[in-house]
């Protein structure tokens, strides 16, 4: 065994072997493998069944599994222990094989899958985990029994549980969980409801790793479901920051929860809670439903405490700040005191954004942009988590509208892989929209030239963000015309989004100096004026500041445009 291993590094180009154990380690030479499969070929009967109970079931596993499966009473099993450890096929201790090899050729295909079965169904027999039955189940191809499927729903369960013991961290869903259950999915025959409700586990296994996916079992799953419970508890599944992608009849779906009875039980509010913040969200990018989202916000800054003190009032108290801070229509004090709130009892790493969603969409991008909005990003920047390698790291555009809102330009512009570096148009949240106008505003260096045209769908915030950008270019070539026109119309589309707030989108301020250097005064005044009103009924200091000083030097002469 020794010198075909070493034949074969020498053959791969492998140095001394104290400077290649890894390929050493790794070697599996032909020569050794056949000479394994004669070996193997030799054995009598009751060997090879040993051999193929320990491939299956692993090193390390209780021999007296492993005499069972391999159908050997105790004097038998001593005895080909011995056998193969003479012939150098077992350690010493018949714990394991001397070589991977031996494991690999101890059974055929066929053979192993039976196997596999076998022992999936002598540890369930006997007592053992799900967890260890079901790794079993996964290895056989043939479909499986109502038995195996039931085992397969509580290993993920058992698996969910040990990876995440308290919410906070239900993020970093084990795919293995997820495998479960599309198996189980597979193989199930249930029917009607029992289906809807697998569908409902595998999309609660998938929410944060594959939100996309588990939209699509939810969607899967609402016919099926019994009671108009079962179908708010899947809807919940759906994340608030892709619940405006889905399809028109789970938006149906979510709206007409959120309308039904009020709930009773505190399970029942606490899913009435996470179904309402998933209807605010669906009414961001209208303005009856802003103002709906804000009046809502005016009641919970009155009683605060049962929403905070839950995660599904968090959840939903996120969203109202998120649409208070769009429209300005609560005041910066009440938003940046219940968000600093959050800030105190909520780790960044319980709201980050679930895998393959733009930061701005998750729940820490509402948060931040409320905040930053309210002049409050001092907060935000001990919040945050700077570390890359952290699983709750704060991403650059993150970081980078903080560090804008802070008077920091230069370090946001610097930051890798954020928007600002980018030389395109961002997606289409609220949350990238705000960070183009306060990197215009702060004169960003690394915001990329004027796009060469509008980017295919998108919608509204998409066009008003493509128009900033190119407001952004025409700027800095000294187009002021073009700059004008193109923040103009950015402020009609943002206006029928009903987003009016100064200080996340301060498009009047520019448009008023822009149209002043022109010579348009009364355009200009009017447009000064209506930005200072906003402001202050806002009242961050911020943006109070920026509108006054606008309307304070209208005596002066002819400025240039923003920068």
């Amino acid at each position: 065994m020794l010198r075909a291993v070493l034949d074969e590094v020498v053959a791969a180009g492998g140095g001394p072997v104290a400077a290649c154990g890894a390929a050493v380690r790794a070697a599996w030479p032909a020569v050794l493998r056949e000479r394994f499969v004669r070996c193997l070929r030799a054995q009598d009967d009751a060997a090879r069944r040993y051999l193929g109970a320990l491939a299956v079931l692993g090193p390390g596993t209780d021999p007296a599994i492993v005499a069972r499966l391999a159908d050997l009473d105790p004097h038998g099993l001593r005895a080909v222990q011995g056998q193969l450890t003479d012939q150098g096929l077992l350690t010493d201790d018949h714990t394991g094989f001397t070589h991977p090899l031996v494991r690999d050729v101890a059974a055929d295909p066929a053979e192993r899958e039976r196997l596999h079965l076998r022992a999936a169904r002598l540890l369930h027999e006997t007592g053992h985990h799900a967890r260890q039955v079901a790794a079993h189940l996964l290895a056989v191809a043939a479909p499986l029994d109502g038995w195996a499927v039931e085992v397969l729903r509580a290993a993920a369960h058992q698996t969910a549980t040990a990876h995440r013991p308290d919410a906070a961290d239900d993020h970093d869903t084990d795919p293995v969980a997820v495998r479960y259950l599309r198996r189980a999915l597979l193989d199930s025959d249930v029917r009607g409801h029992e289906r809807g409700a697998l569908l409902v586990e595998l999309a609660a296994a998938e929410r944060f790793t594959e939100p996309g996916t588990a939209v699509r079992h939810v969607s899967q799953a609402l016919p099926l479901l019994a009671s108009p419970q079962d179908r708010a508890v899947a809807l919940t599944l759906i994340d608030p920051s892709t619940v405006r992608e889905v399809p028109a009849r789970v938006r149906e779906a979510v709206r007409a929860a959120d309308a039904g009875t009020d709930p009773v039980a505190d399970d029942e509010r606490a899913v009435a809670v996470r179904i309402r913040a998933r209807a605010r969200r669906l009414a961001e990018q209208h303005p009856e439903g802003l103002a709906r989202s804000c009046a809502l916000l005016r009641e919970v800054v009155a009683a605060p405490d049962g929403y905070l003190s839950t995660a599904a009032g968090r959840e939903l108290v996120g969203v109202l700040l998120h649409a208070a801070a769009l429209t300005g229509a609560v005041p910066a004090a009440d938003v940046a005191h219940l968000g600093e709130r959050l800030l105190r009892i909520t780790p960044a790493r319980e709201v980050r954004p679930p895998h393959g969603i733009p930061p701005g969409d998750g729940p820490r991008g509402l948060l931040v942009l409320a905040l930053v909005a309210a002049d409050r990003p001092r907060p935000l920047e001990d919040w945050l988590v700077p570390d890359p390698a952290s699983p709750a790291a704060a991403t650059a555009d993150e970081l980078a509208l903080v560090l804008l809102a802070r008077g920091r330009p230069a370090e946001a512009a610097a930051l890798p892989g954020g928007v600002l570096r980018e030389r395109g148009v961002p997606t289409s949240a609220a949350f990238h929209t705000a960070l183009i106008a306060a990197a215009i505003e702060a004169g960003a260096p690394a915001l990329g030239p004027e796009p060469a045209g509008r980017p295919p769908g998108g919608g509204l915030v998409a066009h008003a963000t493509h128009q900033l950008v190119r407001a952004a270019g025409a700027l800095r070539a000294d187009r002021q015309d073009l700059a004008l026109e193109c923040l103009l119309d950015c402020g009609r589309h943002l206006e029928h989004l009903g987003w009016s707030n100064p200080a996340l989108f301060p498009w009047r301020s520019w448009a008023a100096r822009l149209l002043r250097r022109r010579g348009a005064t009364a355009a200009a005044l009017e447009w000064a004026d209506e930005d200072l009103a906003l402001a202050r009924a806002w009242g961050a200091p911020a943006a109070l500041g920026r509108a006054l000083r606008v309307r304070a030097r209208w005596s002066a002469g002819p400025r240039a445009g923003p920068s």
